[in-house]
């Protein structure tokens, strides 16, 4: 699957404006795809680059009209419901805990930017906590 303008977009941002190392950003973008995917799952369809880059484009330009039946529309006008039930998929999959904060936190910093930026109408990220992950023990020293 190819990934979508929107997606394309906050990656440059990562790196441009954030500074995100390419790794870093590489990981955002995965995650970000890996939710794609299960929209894919979800709705029975793969997306189509001309109908997601026109939506990209009428959303970046403010212009006016009716959203596009598009992925870009689904995942920009989100709500915590279609988040919950992507992270639930994931919990089903038994990532790790840091693995599942680092997916929130891609998520997060993606509706952020979004809603920032004028993308997205809302932040459903407000609405979803972080699970507090467990600290390791120091290991001890050997004699």
């Amino acid at each position: 699957m190819s990934t979508l303008p929107v997606t394309e977009r906050f990656a440059s941002y990562l790196v441009d404006e954030r500074r995100f190392s390419p790794y870093t950003a590489r990981c955002y973008g995965a995650d970000l795809r890996q939710f794609i995917e299960f929209l894919v799952s979800q709705r029975g369809s793969e997306p189509d680059q001309g109908a997601e880059r026109a939506e990209f484009e009428r959303r970046e330009n403010n212009a006016s009209g009716t959203p596009a039946d598009s992925f870009t529309t689904v995942i920009l006008d989100a709500d915590a419901d279609l988040i919950r039930g992507f992270l639930e998929h994931l919990s089903q999959k038994e990532y790790s805990a840091a693995t599942m904060a680092r997916k929130i936190a891609t998520l997060s910093s993606f509706y952020k930017w979004a809603h920032r930026v004028g993308l997205a109408a809302t932040n459903p990220m407000t609405l979803i906590r972080t699970p507090r992950q467990s600290k390791r023990l120091p290991k001890a020293i050997t004699i």
